[in-house]
């Protein structure tokens, strides 16, 4: 009863239950956090925290006992006869390099050791802090210990790997990636790049000159992007088809237009006009090889690249190399976007009709919500990554419909692109994000992107009414200067493109390796083994690894399937993903025709459990929701294999439940 009063006086003050902010370098509860706190709980992200600095503290005091007894464990260590001494030397100080620098910079091999080593403190009962680990020796020394024993399997995959080291170079010598493209190196292209702004209308320019050609192609960073362009096209009479990596529209034999996501592009077909949207997101960690590859192997006369002014120097470096024409147009914004001259207060009975306010957090925005409709009378529309994306639309759309009563948008990160939104202002509610293992800040790049959906230009119903300027704000006084800092900072040039190479160079390489090596290893080799300019780096394979490690045990599936499973849209660390993707691996294999009713880990019964909150009830649907979306992906793979009929009707009963929330 006392939880429940504080609760309600709280929601009646107007403050975000559970939200979190930042002080400093610590992240607090704003109430409930002091309030868990003097009942005798922890906190869960202090304890978080907490845990993350004491594993920390337990792989450097490990790795300095290791390194401490350097020379009795390269006596035990049993290295063949014909290995000389500077070799054991070096082999150590390789293996000590990789555990040292493993938490400053992502290494395949060495993360995942230090991933499968930590992961055993989860089950020790004691209170995680840096100043129990540094007193706790026999912990540290037995960690040593395991390290002993993976060096010892260092040097064996090390030393098997060696007699295959020049074939493997010479395989992953790469000198320019370019001349992995020769249709497009036949060709004379030209580099068109709309830079600018958000809400500049540097795409919408773009789009016009795509509309005119014969044959054209548009290439996005989201299936939303892409489908909103081809619903566009075909209402304006041009015939327009779609490929994302879910979903296949092909409404014409000969279309004038493809709506695609990136990834999707067709390089073997020629174009008039190719339109690549975001642009700066070929030197994402991840994607940025997509960006690369249409930005060196479309086959188009003219290609038009919008986005940052970030990426200019970076396409100027690669069109010099291809020997393609590069002609830069710059944009301004179309009306003025500025900061606050106030926060809101930490109060949300401050958030006006128009507003965007904006979480990082899925349970955040629902707490927003529920605070704002039940004791502020707002009506809301949601908008976030995990959400559907026929829901997100039909938000998007409520939203901007002035005949329905939906006046406040709640939108994480999601709303940064894809969606053209009516947004007076946007309210940060937190300028801090959690990544699954830690609290990162929001990149400057992103801060601005989400601030710019603020006044859209065709917001105004008036054409012959000055343009309102766009505003931008945070829930607390304390964020203020550190938007009005990122907001003012410069812009930074990109220096690398992303890189990834063609499924026929990985097969090759998987086939020659040894077979019982980890594919985390393999993959720590194949970076240091290839030969790729300094202008390109390779992206990111953090996602790549634990599939392949989900899949390992499924003997019968190629290596060529096995990399293409690696790029299913799924995300592991929500509840029974891994079993999932080892149940679609696992038929794959089989050779025989599938419906998604007949996968164990597709369960429909969750919807008829009894749940606490509409919250859960409606993650749950997420959940099968992501499960649909990856069936429908391996599907457009493998069609006869993965049927759909079953999926189709599943998919529209999970719709209307999506829908019943949102009304």
């Amino acid at each position: 009863m006392l939880f429940a009063s504080l609760r309600r006086s709280l929601h009646l003050h107007g403050s975000v239950t559970g939200h979190c902010f930042r002080t400093k370098n610590y992240y607090v509860h704003s109430f409930f956090r002091s309030f868990a706190h003097s009942r005798g709980r922890k906190p869960s992200t202090t304890s978080r925290r907490s845990r993350e600095a004491a594993q920390n503290q337990l792989w450097s005091l490990a790795t300095k006992r290791f390194l401490e007894k350097k020379h009795s464990i390269l006596k035990e260590t049993k290295f063949p006869k014909n290995v000389p001494r500077n070799t054991q030397l070096a082999l150590f100080d390789e293996f000590y390099s990789g555990c040292v620098h493993v938490p400053k910079q992502y290494d395949p091999y060495f993360t995942d050791l230090q991933s499968k080593i930590l992961q055993s403190t989860q089950r020790i009962h004691w209170k995680p802090s840096v100043e129990n680990v540094t007193k706790d020796t026999r912990l540290h020394s037995s960690f040593a210990e395991r390290l002993k024993l993976e060096f010892q399997n260092f040097v064996s995959h090390t030393l098997m790997f060696e007699p295959l080291e020049k074939d493997l170079r010479k395989l992953l010598d790469v000198e320019w990636p370019h001349d992995l493209y020769p249709p497009a190196r036949s060709m004379r292209r030209k580099f068109i790049m709309h830079v600018g702004p958000t809400n500049s209308g540097k795409t919408h320019n773009a789009i016009n000159k795509l509309k005119t050609c014969k044959k054209g192609i548009f290439a996005g960073p989201l299936r939303l992007l892409a489908s909103e362009i081809y619903i566009r096209m075909n209402a304006e009479g041009i015939k327009c088809n779609l490929v994302t990596g879910e979903e296949v529209k092909a409404d014409y034999e000969n279309p004038q237009l493809l709506a695609c996501t990136v990834e999707m592009a067709d390089l073997h077909q020629q174009y008039d006009v190719a339109v690549i949207d975001e642009i700066q997101l070929i030197s994402d960690e991840n994607r940025g090889w997509a960006w690369t590859q249409c930005v060196l192997g479309l086959r188009a006369k003219e290609i038009h690249l919008c986005g940052e002014e970030s990426a200019v120097e970076l396409i100027k470096k690669l069109a010099e190399k291809t020997l393609d024409e590069v002609e830069v147009h710059r944009y301004e914004r179309l009306n003025a976007l500025r900061v606050s001259k106030t926060s809101l207060n930490g109060d949300l009975g401050n958030v006006k009709d128009g507003d965007c306010v904006v979480a990082f957090s899925r349970r955040a925005i629902f707490e927003a919500k529920n605070t704002l409709e039940e004791f502020h009378n707002k009506k809301c529309c949601v908008v976030y990554g995990s959400l559907p994306l026929e829901i997100r639309k039909q938000q998007a759309t409520d939203f901007n419909d002035p005949k329905i009563p939906a006046n406040v948008l709640l939108a994480s990160d999601a709303v940064g692109m894809g969606l053209n939104l009516s947004i007076q202002r946007v309210v940060f509610t937190s300028l801090a994000k959690f990544t699954g293992s830690s609290f990162e800040d929001i990149p400057v790049p992103l801060i601005k992107q989400i601030a710019g959906r603020a006044g859209r230009y065709k917001a105004s119903n008036n054409q012959d009414e000055k343009q309102s300027a766009g505003e931008v704000t945070c829930l607390y006084d304390y964020q203020m200067p550190i938007l009005k800092r990122a907001l003012s900072q410069p812009i930074r040039m990109l220096k690398q493109a992303g890189f990834m190479f063609p499924d026929d160079i990985w097969c090759e390489y998987f086939l020659t390796c040894p077979q019982d090596i980890p594919y985390s290893f393999l993959f720590r080799k194949m970076i240091l083994l290839s030969n790729i300019p300094p202008c390109f780096f390779h992206c990111l394979i953090k996602s790549q690894l634990p599939i392949l490690e989900i899949l390992k045990p499924i003997e019968t599936l190629t290596i060529r399937e096995r990399l293409l499973l690696t790029n299913i849209p799924i995300p592991l660390r929500w509840p029974t993903m891994k079993e999932f993707v080892y149940e679609i691996g696992e038929k794959l294999s089989l050779c025989t025709p599938v419906q998604l009713n007949d996968f164990e880990h597709f369960n429909l019964d969750v919807l008829n459990h009894k749940y606490k909150n509409q919250s859960d009830f409606l993650q749950q649907i997420e959940l099968l929701y992501k499960k649909l979306d990856a069936y429908f992906w391996i599907s457009l793979r493998f069609p006869c294999m993965f049927q759909t009929e079953a999926a189709i009707d599943i998919k529209k009963i999970l719709l209307k439940k999506l829908n019943s929330f949102s009304h």
